[in-house]
Order: structure tokens, then C-alpha cells, then sequence
């Protein structure tokens, strides 16, 4: 497999003449009274402008937006020479660069409050305390939620990519015996070898997750110190991720692996199960489990079209689970139970929506879901799956299965003895 999608070397003007109408067209509709809006974290600027650097991009309602930076100006004008860009040294040039360039700062408008650190912020209240800031970052994550045909190409290719390494890969370098990172290891050589970008990003500044995770056995139920669902003690408590140097996958255990796959700046999540042995060595209400949290996907799956309700998928596999018998070890155990059954993918892992009380919201094609049931199963591990599809008007689309409707090994457990 090729490692490069050459797609494109930088983000089309199209693509961002697109990404700017949505913006402004929900702007419209949330934020009527703000002018423009204002962005510094370093990933909305590259979904923004395609240049991956801090600085401050303001994008008006209405004209050409324009990138004002503190170093990189230079670059930019290599990475995207249609864009206006401007050096910069403080917030408190800002004004002036701004009606300088044509697109002078209005009386109201939106900023990205996460961009900024609690010092910067500071900075920025004495800079434009004239002006009246509106919060911006729900309208952000709206915006990206929905991709455009360009971004779901990188989507279809990077999940592709994920397939392979976890589902066709790694099974034939991986056995019991082997320590929890060992495994992670081989993981990491497949991920170099297939183009993975190494960093995957989530919008909490409190996690950065490298690569992934996994668990072997009851490691799949260790107390959790994030909003993940899988329990792991990962390499180290200074380096919480991969796996466990002192955790050996003993023959007939299950191990799970959760991760995600890095490319051209998109990600897709997924999770895979695999059993040391034979179908018929695995626990009876492993495979019961397994069986229920695929059921729980391929139904809320076909749910993945355009107006249907976040809130009621995630009631409805919730139900599912409790039917099943399920319930005390849906989603986690115990104070680890989590609320949720997906959430939406993109730039980072944990994109809007969320499949969870309270978003109502209706889902727009052209987002992206990942839908991950899990049971947590005392003294055996963690089982369950994790696979992400596109909202379309059929239902959803996956992108990291081998067929879309979930008919083959794709979400089941790979036997490995």
C-alpha cells in the first residue's frame, strides 16, 4: 500500500472557500450579531487556512479573511499564497493589522475562548476591551462536524489503512506470551510502515494520546483516569498509553487494542478484540457479550442518517445491552461506567456530537460517527468493538470494515492461537 494519498500538498482554495461559507452560514444562523469570528489554536488555524501554526485568523462575515502570525509568515506564503497573511507581535496590533488589511475588526464578534491560555486570554480581554467577544468554540466544532467530500476522502483512505494494520497485520505478528508492549511495539512498526501520522489529537488539553491503547485480560477493567471506556495500564504512569511492560497475553484470554489511525491530518478510532485460542475455548459470556455489543453496532449503524437524534442511539443501545443482560457492565464498570456510546471523529478523537443524553441535536450527512460498545466483564477483560461511519441517507457508511454492512470478521474477534 502506497504511504501518501497525494490528495493534494496543501488544502485547496475551494477547500477552504468551503469551510469558510459553512462558518458563515452558521453564523447566520447562531451568532447573528457577530461580525467574524477570531481563531488561535493551532489546528483550527490549519482547518481554517491549511497552515498547522499558532497565531490569530480572523474571518469575517463577510470579505477575505486574513492569517496574522508571529513567525512562519514566510512559510505561509508558501503554503498558502492566496491567503492574506500579516506578521504580528501582540494582540494589541491586531486592530490596526486588521483595518490595515481591508478587514477591520467589528464592534461584536466570536473568538475561540480554548485557543487561549488563562494568561493569554488576559492579554486579549486588555487588547480588545471595546469590543464585545462572544464565545466561539461551539460554532467551531459545528462547523467541522460536517466534512466535505475532500476531508471524507482522507477519512475513506486513513480508515482503510486502520483496517489493515489492526485487522489483517497485526495478527499475524502477534501471539500469547508476548507482553503488552511487545504487541504495542509491533503495532508502532505497522502504523511507520503504513503512513501513520504518530500523533493523535483529542480537544482536551489535559490528554494527548500517542498511537493508542491496549489490555490484556483484566487490564481491560483497571480503573480509568480519562473518558475512555477501555481500562489499561499502558507503559508507564508517566506515559499512560500503549501497553503494560509487566502484562503477558496468557493463552485463552482476550486482548483489545484502541486506537486510532493518523492520516493527512484526519483520524478514524477504532477498537479491535482478539482471543489466544480457539472459538470454542472462549468464555461463554465473552462470546455473549461480544455477540451483543456487535448486535448493539450493526442496529444503531443502520440508525446513521441525516435528522436522526444523538440522544435516542444512545438510549436505544443502552436498552439493547440491559435486554441482553448487560447492563451492570455496559460501557465500564462500576464509578467507571461511561455515558455515552460514540462520538463523532474528524481532526480529533472526540469530536461533536456525542451519542449521550442531552444532544438533540439531528445528525447532518457527511458527519462522521464512531460507534464503540463495550462490556466490561470481571475477571475476563474488556470485549467489544469500535468502527466509524459516515451519516448518509442510507444509513451509516463504515470506513473501517472490510464491507459497510458488518458481514464478515470485521467487528467480531479475531482467534489468534
Amino acid at each position: 500500500m502506497s504511504t501518501t494519498l497525494h490528495l493534494s500538498e496543501n488544502l485547496p482554495a475551494r477547500e477552504l472557500e468551503l469551510r469558510w461559507q459553512r462558518c458563515r452560514a452558521l453564523m447566520d444562523k447562531l451568532a447573528p450579531e457577530a461580525g467574524g469570528l477570531m481563531v488561535f489554536s493551532p489546528l483550527n488555524i490549519y482547518y481554517f487556512t491549511g497552515i498547522m501554526n499558532s497565531g490569530l485568523f480572523w474571518l469575517p462575515r463577510e470579505g477575505k479573511p486574513l492569517l496574522a502570525l508571529r513567525k512562519g509568515a514566510d512559510r505561509a506564503a508558501l503554503e498558502a499564497p492566496a491567503l492574506t497573511t500579516v506578521s504580528y507581535r501582540s494582540y494589541a496590533q491586531a486592530t490596526q493589522l486588521l483595518a490595515g488589511a481591508g478587514c477591520p475588526l467589528t464592534p461584536a464578534f466570536l473568538v475561540e475562548d480554548g485557543g487561549l491560555t488563562w494568561s493569554q486570554g488576559q492579554g486579549f480581554a486588555k487588547s480588545f476591551k471595546d469590543s464585545k467577544t462572544l464565545p466561539g468554540d461551539a460554532l467551531i466544532a459545528r462547523a467541522r462536524s460536517v466534512k466535505t467530500p475532500y476531508e471524507l476522502a482522507i477519512m475513506r483512505e486513513t480508515g482503510k489503512r486502520h483496517y489493515q494494520v489492526t485487522c489483517v497485520e497485526l495478527p499475524r505478528r502477534i501471539k500469547p506470551g508476548m507482553s503488552e508492549e511487545q504487541i504495542g511495539r509491533e503495532l508502532v512498526r505497522l502504523y511507520l510502515d503504513y503512513g501513520h501520522h504518530l500523533l493523535a489529537r483529542v480537544n482536551s488539553p489535559a490528554l494527548i494520546p500517542f498511537i493508542g491503547t491496549l489490555a490484556a485480560g483484566e487490564n481491560g477493567c483497571y480503573p480509568t483516569y480519562s473518558n475512555g471506556i477501555l481500562g489499561f495500564k499502558g507503559l508507564h504512569p508517566a506515559s499512560p498509553y500503549l501497553g503494560d511492560p509487566g502484562t503477558v497475553w496468557q493463552p485463552e484470554s482476550v486482548l483489545i487494542l484502541d486506537c486510532a489511525f493518523v492520516f493527512e491530518g484526519y483520524l478514524t478510532d477504532k477498537s479491535q478484540l482478539y482471543f489466544s485460542g480457539s472459538p470454542g475455548k472462549m468464555p461463554e459470556q465473552a462470546r455473549r457479550a461480544q455477540a451483543c455489543a456487535i448486535a448493539i453496532e450493526t442496529a444503531m449503524a443502520a440508525r446513521l442518517k441525516p435528522g436522526a437524534i444523538p440522544e435516542e442511539i444512545w438510549q436505544a443501545g443502552r436498552k439493547m445491552a440491559a435486554e441482553a443482560g448487560f447492563a451492570e457492565n455496559f460501557m465500564g464498570l462500576g464509578a467507571h461506567q461511561q455515558p455515552f456510546l460514540g462520538h463523532g471523529v474528524g481532526m480529533c478523537m472526540d469530536e461533536t456530537p456525542v451519542f449521550a443524553n442531552r444532544f438533540t441535536d439531528p445528525l447532518e450527512e457527511g458527519m462522521v460517527m464512531a460507534l464503540e460498545p463495550k462490556f466490561a466483564l470481571p475477571g475476563i477483560g474488556m470485549v467489544g468493538v469500535e468502527n466509524n461511519f459516515i451519516v448518509t441517507p442510507r444509513g451509516g457508511e463504515s470506513i473501517t470494515t472490510r464491507t459497510p454492512d458488518l458481514k464478515d470478521d470485521n467487528g467480531d474477534c479475531i482467534f489468534i492461537e
